[in-house]
């Protein structure tokens, strides 16, 4: 649903547009119930920490789509604990 009011809906691409813009104050807000189900987030999260900004922990029962899909943290899909302890670890 994110694609209606931003360029940057994937990990893959916010890494991209740092590249291109290259400025030491631009950084990545991750939101995990749009982002924490990217399968490529997990495997690199660690190694890119230092990226991140900011983090909007968030959860979802199913893919965000037109209809919200949020709930609890902890009762959804998005794998929460395993993002924060990439991110502690990245963050060391």
């Amino acid at each position: 649903c994110a694609q209606r009011w931003t360029m940057v809906t994937q990990v893959a691409e916010s890494l991209e547009l740092l590249e291109e813009i290259q400025h030491s104050r631009l950084k990545i807000a991750l939101d995990t119930y749009h982002m924490g189900r990217d399968e490529s987030l997990l495997a690199r999260l660690e190694s890119i920490a230092s990226e991140i900004a900011v983090v909007h922990l968030a959860a979802g029962r199913g893919q965000p789509d037109e209809d919200q899909q949020r709930c609890l943290l902890g009762e959804g899909r998005v794998p929460l604990n395993d993002i924060v302890a990439a991110l502690a670890a990245g963050a060391r």
